[in-house]
């Protein structure tokens, strides 16, 4: 392959292992895709994990695709926080698969990577891992589904929904192709089966499934208890009063993207993306200097609130930005 053709031909090798801890390599003029090349080269030759830092989604995108083109599907790309679903489904799943090593490369946009996020522990505690012969009473599976911000409905067929119907759970996880068909005897997983949500057949069987969270937002009983406590307490201290439809969405346990803002409030001990990188990764600044302009400037109005109709309401509410965004310092 080229990346490891790079790696042994070229000079990377003699500096990486004259490299020490906290100590960096600097490699220049190097433009399109021969910058993709540079990071696919040294995840080959070192074995090691890397977050790549760009100054925008659109550079990250790019760079994401040429290290697709080098290394397959071990590449992902940390989407911006965004009040889409697919936005907020999608960093769950690229920080999981970072920190599971399913992508060891992990590509970000400076605004994709400051804001603080849930940490690896408290985001497997979230997932739900079932496969054949696993002992978990189904009430316990739905509890985490609903605290994963899955919505029940009659039948599946779109991602982020479960359905039951006795001893079968139906759950479509945005992060594959197809839903699966859990099928329970009793507290025991009995099988699972991918199948068709529009004519509900199943497509074959499945050997197990991994179902995270919708968001970084975790619906569970003591984050949403907590956030309400802190929410009235920001009220008070402001004296403004909290918008009803927020305190309905807590109550109902809903995962609206207007929580990104107030994620202090579920978890109080947030995380950076570092965290998610395994020991021994790598960092790669791409344009160092345009990412620390870049850094600098970066947050929704009124510094962390999703685009829309809330923002003036909510300001006074939201927690101290250094809760919500890690500084440049921090990278």
């Amino acid at each position: 392959m080229l990346p490891q053709f790079l790696w042994h031909e070229s000079k990377l090798a003699d500096l990486f292992e004259a490299l020490t801890p906290g100590g960096e390599v600097r490699l220049h003029e190097l433009h399109g895709s021969a910058r993709a090349l540079a990071v696919a080269a040294c995840h080959a030759g070192t074995g090691r994990p890397c977050l790549v830092l760009c100054r925008t989604d659109e550079v990250a995108t790019a760079l994401a695709a040429d290290l697709q083109c080098f290394l397959g599907d071990g590449v992902a790309l940390l989407p911006e926080r965004e009040a889409d679903f697919d936005a907020r489904a999608g960093r769950v799943q690229a920080l999981h698969r970072l920190s599971a090593g399913q992508a060891p490369i992990l590509v970000a946009s400076v605004a994709a990577a400051l804001p603080r996020t849930i940490g690896p522990s408290a985001l497997a505690a979230a997932a739900l891992s079932l496969y054949p012969q696993r002992i978990i009473p189904r009430d316990e599976a739905l509890r985490v589904l609903t605290a994963a911000g899955y919505r029940a409905v009659g039948q599946v067929t779109e991602a982020g929904e479960f359905a039951v119907r006795g001893g079968i759970l139906d759950c479509f996880p945005p992060q594959i192709p197809h839903p699966v068909r859990i099928e329970f005897f009793g507290d025991e997983v009995h099988s699972l089966r991918r199948f068709d949500p529009e004519t509900q057949r199943s497509l074959g069987p499945e050997s197990a499934v991994t179902i995270l969270p919708l968001a970084e937002i975790p619906m569970t009983e003591m984050a949403v208890s907590a956030a309400a406590e802190r929410l009235r307490a920001a009220a008070r201290r402001n004296a403004v009063p909290v918008p009803p439809a927020l305190l309905e969405a807590l109550e109902h346990r809903r995962p609206i993207p207007e929580w990104d803002a107030f994620l202090p409030y579920f978890l109080p001990d947030l995380a950076t993306i570092q965290a998610y990188l395994p020991p021994g990764g790598l960092i790669v600044w791409d344009e160092p200097s345009a990412l620390a302009e870049g850094a600098g400037g970066i947050g929704y109005p009124p510094g962390g609130c999703p685009p829309g109709g809330w923002e003036t309401d909510l300001a006074p509410l939201l927690p101290p930005r250094e809760d919500r965004w890690a500084s440049w310092a921090e990278f």
